[in-house]
């Protein structure tokens, strides 16, 4: 019969001293069908004191260093988790371990679990690792959480609040993944939690994300890839979690999970399926389209696509129409997203209007419905996976660098920025376009098709609010100076033009 070993961490009893010997003496109850969660008490002998644990469809034996060896009766076994009781003193103690192989998705789970525990008073607290190690055909290693603070004594059975997500993660065979993260909007994940004494469930929390390691990547199967999570149990409403899945070169990919329940002691399956990148945004990844200015890579176009990028925060947003935002419409926000019209372009303009790009409004640059005010940075928005819409201080560190950085002071950073053609002639100085940023004056639109400054002003998005809700910071360059104006600003429904950063 094959045998499975599990490592228990040293055990800490705060009063009177607990020793297993090789000839301890076990105590199993009748057989149960496998499956069922069955308590089984190890008695070291000469010591009349307890250790129990739980273990389903099998026979626990303690030896003399710790090993906790169970051997399955059909094939599949548990999880086991180390509950200590030391007469009515106080007790506590850790379990460190991990299922190497033999995991059956049907049956009960205990990342912890108890044998006879009460409370004196208060409440338990345990530490729910935030990093866990994946195993292959297993349960994550590190996924147990570590007893904490709190009086334990003889008495009662104390349940589990934890269950196991398994992500079935979907891709290309030929990538690997490195890690995976789990991240709630609204619920704590890991972190230090407390247990309620009365019905033995997690009522806080620390930490909304979970980090999932591989210590060597995993390549992923045309039929999918499990990667077990150990969770607290809980029903998860629709896109609170979000999986990201980093694969070996460091390129990453997002889903958001449906409504998920997480039972207690059982395993909960979801598939993860790579999402179809927009083929325009998909395009901009060739390093052809960006310029390095100082530290900053910068699109050297203006961006032009009309759908969300698969990482955004706005990728399939309730408030989308298949994830296209020149479908939307509303008379706030009115264009959404438009191209501005060949008899709006100027002559001098017109042989770099292919590179005019899309004019979006606030809300739909930075991915947001609407009624938002503010985002927090970064914020990718409409820009393609890796990069962002800029912040004000990174369009300032722009600026600063062009300027003073690199001894560009007699001259204003404008200048370098512009393209060296496409602005109206006679006014203002000629750009150089020394930095390959192509500046192009795109203009904008106060709405309905009502476009001012085409041919003399680049007006280009930020995230940040400006004055008041309905103002947002709008860098821009300018024919009549040369100047790149970070501090200009105008209202969230005019479309304007936007320009990607890297991450």
């Amino acid at each position: 019969m094959k045998k499975f070993t599990y490592l228990a961490a040293t055990l800490l009893v705060m009063a009177g001293a607990v020793s297993c010997k090789k000839n301890a003496e076990v105590k199993e109850p009748a057989p149960q069908p496998t499956g069922v969660m069955r308590h089984v008490t190890v008695s070291a002998a000469g010591q009349g004191t307890a250790k129990t644990s739980v273990v389903s469809g099998g026979t626990l034996i303690w030896s003399n260093d710790d090993q906790l060896n169970i051997v399955p009766t059909s094939g599949g076994f548990d999880a086991v988790a180390l509950a200590i009781k030391n007469g009515a003193g106080t007790s506590s103690g850790t379990f460190e371990g991990s299922i190497d192989s033999g995991i059956e998705d049907n049956t009960p789970l205990y990342g912890w679990a108890g044998g006879a525990w009460t409370y004196n008073s208060g409440s338990f607290t345990v530490d729910m690792p935030i990093t866990q190690t994946y195993v292959e055909d297993g349960l994550a290693k590190n996924a147990y959480p570590s007893i904490g603070t709190g009086t334990i004594e003889n008495g009662i059975s104390l349940g589990n609040p934890f269950g196991v997500l398994c992500l079935i993660v979907k891709g290309e065979t030929t990538d690997k993944v490195k890690s995976i993260t789990l991240t709630s909007t609204a619920k704590n994940l890991a972190g230090v939690f407390t247990v309620n004494p009365n019905n033995y469930t997690v009522t806080s929390g620390s930490s909304k994300t979970i980090t999932l390691n591989c210590a060597e990547a995993v390549a992923l199967a045309t039929d999918g890839v499990n990667f077990r999570i150990v969770v607290p149990a809980a029903s998860y409403t629709a896109n609170d979690l979000t999986v990201t899945v980093t694969k070996s070169d460091d390129t990453t990919f997002k889903v958001k999970l449906g409504a998920t329940t997480v039972t207690a002691n059982n395993v909960t399956k979801v598939s993860v399926v790579e999402p179809v990148r927009p083929e325009c945004q998909k395009a901009l990844d060739d390093a052809s389209n960006w310029v390095k200015i100082g530290e900053q890579y910068w699109l050297k176009e203006n961006a032009k696509c009309i759908e969300y990028d698969t990482n955004s925060e706005a990728y399939n947003a309730s408030w989308l129409t298949n994830n296209t935002i020149s479908t939307i419409s509303s008379s706030a926000y009115n264009p959404w997203c438009t191209a501005i019209p060949d008899a709006s372009v100027p002559e001098y303009l017109k042989d770099q209007s292919d590179k005019l790009g899309m004019q979006y409004n606030w809300a739909a640059a930075v991915g947001v419905s609407v009624g938002q005010q503010s985002v927090s940075d970064p914020r990718q928005g409409i820009c393609p996976n890796g990069s962002h819409i800029p912040s004000i201080s990174e369009w300032q560190t722009l600026n600063d660098y062009i300027e003073t950085t690199d001894g560009k002071g007699e001259r204003k950073a404008g200048i370098y920025l512009k393209a060296s053609k496409g602005w109206a002639p006679g006014t203002g100085t000629p750009g150089t376009d020394e930095y390959g940023f192509g500046g192009l004056p795109a203009g904008f639109d106060i709405g309905g098709g009502n476009w001012k400054m085409v041919g003399e002003n680049g007006n280009y998005w930020s995230t940040k609010m400006a004055m008041s809700p309905v103002y947002a910071y709008n860098p821009s360059l300018v024919n009549a100076n040369d100047e790149l104006n970070v501090s200009s600003y105008c209202y969230k429904n005019i479309s304007a033009s936007v320009r990607c950063l890297k991450d």
